[in-house]
């Protein structure tokens, strides 16, 4: 079968979209989670994340050494709680954080699972340009691909047990790819438009990031679900 990454022929590798480390805090004692869908609205348990046949075994270490450095270098080190209104980490390595965020956005967007059905970079060229850069492990301009993010909490503790399905969105001339995992919302700009007005929160070539904190209840994207959660509760009665 073909890999998508080196779009070669091979034998292909059960490869995650978010990885699978990010589902940790979710799984309970039976190494189950709750998945809640809200149209139409269903719950169940799943025992692993999402993944299907997406990767060479070569291509699938490649992706892997990024979620590698990621977790040891970032993820890892959240606090579990947080007063302040920013959360800051530095010396990120540019390259492998940029192009593991870009990973997950262009995996969620070749996968054919409903879950990432509003992800879809292939009605233009970033699908393949991000493949590119992927393949070569080159990192882009922040000003081509871009990302910022919010850390979500309630009550100061840091929310690590919530993936989100990912949300298509639009904020003037961008394309915005929200997705909701590892404690943080992250919001991905997919445009060939200037980013100036966001130039302040976007992660830059110098590894500094700088997340909003943000009270979950305040969250317009977690406000909505539940009010779409709501919705199907009254009418199932």
């Amino acid at each position: 079968m073909i890999c998508k990454l080196c779009q070669k022929n091979r034998k292909l590798c059960k490869s995650h979209v978010i990885p699978e480390f990010l589902y940790k805090a979710i799984y309970d004692d039976k190494h189950r989670a709750n998945e809640i869908t809200i149209e139409p609205f269903k719950k169940k348990f799943i025992q692993k994340g999402y993944y299907e046949e997406l990767l060479c075994k070569e291509c699938e270490e490649k992706i892997s050494r990024l979620e590698k450095y990621c977790k040891e270098n970032f993820f890892d080190n959240i606090p579990q709680n947080i007063k302040t209104r920013e959360y800051e980490a530095d010396n990120l390595d540019y390259n492998k954080f940029i192009l593991f965020h870009l990973s997950i956005l262009w995996r969620a967007s070749i996968s054919s699972r409903k879950e990432f059905k509003n992800v879809r970079l292939d009605k233009g060229p970033h699908e393949e340009l991000i493949r590119k850069l992927l393949e070569n492990q080159i990192s882009p301009s922040y000003e081509d691909y871009s990302f910022f993010g919010k850390l979500l909490v309630h009550q100061g503790k840091v929310i690590q047990d919530l993936i989100y399905e990912p949300i298509n969105t639009k904020y003037k001339a961008h394309h915005v790819y929200v997705f909701t995992f590892g404690g943080a919302q992250w919001y991905y700009l997919v445009s060939s438009h200037s980013k100036k007005e966001f130039s302040k929160i976007l992660f830059k070539e110098d590894g500094k990031l700088i997340l909003r904190v943000e009270e979950l209840l305040e969250n317009t994207f977690f406000k909505d679900s539940i009010l779409k959660y709501q919705k199907s509760k009254s009418a199932k009665r």
